[in-house]
């Protein structure tokens, strides 16, 4: 493995040998600026600079040595460089564009704040001519424009040239209207306004520290066609390259490498927004790293150890995450790509009625994610010849109950053609039969495939569901050997695809006596809805069933069954022995 030193197109550089070294142009193709519009995440981006930097009390200079390495920046030499040997050559960004604008803005103001504008100037090469700086929109004309006048601004009101953020109804005089329109431009000055509001003009110095400790793996794509150079060490010291960045290493084909480079940073951003904050997770890479390592684990166990995830299979799930989480995805133009249609979709279809579930499954899938604790590589012993494949299947329990929250959504999408929409009927039911039995210790991970085919043919084809025994191998599906168990099948033939009804017997389900006890849920209902027991009507399953709801409710004390027993609340006289 080759190490840092003996690599000479992946190195660990601050933003003065950036800026110094390189003419780094975003190009027409990338995505716009949007961080300034994400204040979530420049603001919490800021404040890790901060609280690393931490000035001195007495003199408010930075002493720390502390480096602050921000991950990597993508670049390659345009076709119209020819010599290489030249000390400044073009670099187009691929990936690092978010960062590395809001690190330049962040220089600019405190240069200003810190009176280092003429370092600052110095150091990006201002004084040269415009197509000389450091920071380069040269081929997106306006936003290279602002850029030119933000800095010539700066020069002439030195600390409050800034001071027009805070109200644009008294905007300088060159300020074009057509900035106004302009996303990027826009992003910039909220971009700026967060910057001021977290750093507050006050009086220490970080003009240095930015300079000089804020770092960034810097790879130049075209010096190398091998994308394994990435799976050198990190550092000096040995630290490793985060997973996710050596999966894209792999993964990303070099012919494609600038639009799914794009892809990856947006993803990047959409586990920052997601993370959850109550799990120990100060940054993406953790949620990233757990759900790659997901589809690593999905793609093998279904296809085979040999087998890899590529670009196309990452690409697939991380269209299935974000449609399935319902939240807001926008592309670089601004334009929704995916947005919360799913929820708004179940929310219509179950008007009024019983949705509560779909929030603990999204709150079940984002805990395991950003835990990041489980080892996903599960042994297929349908396509091992190792004779201990079983036992190893096996020992895996703790991943293969796991696999229940996540694997058979993505198998789902992997089945729709690119073009194709997800039936949300088949979604909804899909995700609903799984979050039972990720609850109830369901674990039979073999099967995923079969049952979600036969979801599919149910809701979406009208097909009647075919629960043929699955056989002595899949004799992991605790206590049933058919692909569906008796519960399921009762459910399906109670309710039909009567939704009133559906979400009634979803609401008895989720009760906590049902739910989350080993061998209780997604058993336990049988025993009250079989025909022979005689509680429901089956010609009346919404009033039979809100009935039962409403008994067993009354028996839980305080909305709760305590270990696993019913027990009488107040002078109800029904007692859980007497059921029996």
């Amino acid at each position: 493995m080759a190490t840092l030193q003996n690599n000479a197109y992946l190195r660990e550089e601050n933003l003065l040998s950036l800026f110094s070294l390189n003419r780094l142009i975003v190009p027409e193709i990338q995505r716009e600026y949007v961080w300034g519009n994400n204040t979530d995440v420049l603001t919490q981006f800021l404040n890790d600079i901060r609280a690393k930097a931490e000035p001195c009390s007495v003199c408010h200079h930075v002493h720390a040595a502390k480096s602050m390495n921000v991950g990597f920046l993508y670049s390659y030499k345009p076709n119209y460089v020819k010599r290489s040997y030249e000390r400044i050559l073009d670099e187009y960004l691929i990936d690092g564009q978010q960062r590395i604008t809001t690190l330049f803005l962040l220089l600019l103001y405190r240069a200003s704040v810190e009176d280092r504008l003429s370092d600052f100037l110095a150091i990006i090469r201002a004084y040269d001519g415009p197509s000389t700086i450091a920071f380069n929109y040269k081929v997106r004309n306006l936003t290279q424009r602002f850029v030119l006048d933000l800095i010539s601004w700066t020069e002439k009101m030195g600390k409050k040239a800034f001071d027009f953020v805070d109200s644009m109804d008294d905007t300088p005089s060159w300020m074009l209207d057509d900035y106004l329109t302009d996303p990027t431009v826009m992003a910039m000055i909220s971009a700026i306004k967060v910057m001021r509001d977290v750093f507050k003009d006050d009086d220490n110095y970080y003009f240095d520290f930015l300079l000089t400790n804020i770092r960034f793996w810097h790879f130049k794509t075209e010096a190398t066609s091998q994308g394994e150079e990435l799976y050198i060490t990190m550092n000096l010291r040995g630290e490793q390259l985060s997973d996710n960045e050596m999966t894209k290493a792999r993964a990303l084909p070099q012919d494609e490498l600038i639009n799914h480079g794009m892809d990856w940073e947006s993803w990047q951003t959409f586990f920052w927004r997601n993370r959850k904050k109550s799990v120990e997770n100060p940054n993406a890479d953790k949620g990233f790293n757990a759900f790659l390592a997901c589809i690593e684990g999905y793609v093998s166990f279904f296809k085979g150890k040999a087998y890899k995830a590529n670009i196309f299979d990452i690409t697939s799930a991380m269209w299935a995450l974000q449609y399935v989480t319902g939240n807001d995805v926008k592309d670089g133009n601004g334009n929704t790509v995916f947005s919360n249609n799913f929820r708004k979709e179940l929310e219509t279809k179950y008007n009024g009625l019983y949705t509560t579930w779909y929030d603990n499954f999204l709150n079940d899938i984002w805990t395991i994610i950003d835990k990041d604790s489980i080892d996903w590589h599960i042994d297929n012993y349908k396509l091992s010849k190792d004779a201990e494949a079983r036992t190893l299947y096996n020992n895996s329990s703790v991943a293969r109950n796991a696999s229940m929250l996540i694997w058979p959504w993505l198998y789902y999408f992997s089945t729709l053609a690119p073009s194709q929409q997800p039936d949300d009927d088949v979604l909804i039911h899909l995700l609903h039969l799984y979050y039972v039995r990720f609850h109830c210790y369901q674990r039979s991970s073999t099967t995923i495939e079969r049952v979600v085919d036969n979801i599919v043919k149910y809701y979406r084809d009208n097909d009647s569901i075919d629960n043929s025994e699955a056989g002595d191998d899949d004799a992991d599906i605790d206590d049933f050997d058919h692909l569906f168990s008796e519960e399921e099948m009762l459910l399906f033939k109670l309710c039909g695809k009567d939704r009133t009804a559906e979400s009634i017997a979803w609401k008895l389900q989720d009760l906590p006596y049902f739910i989350g006890e080993r061998k209780l849920g997604g058993y336990t209902i049988r025993n009250f809805i079989r025909k022979e027991v005689g509680i429901i009507d089956w010609a009346k399953p919404t009033e039979s069933l809100t009935a039962l709801y409403d008994f067993i409710n009354t028996l839980l004390p305080d909305g709760n069954a305590d270990g696993g027993n019913i027990r009488p609340k107040g002078d109800c006289p029904w007692r859980a022995d007497a059921a029996a």
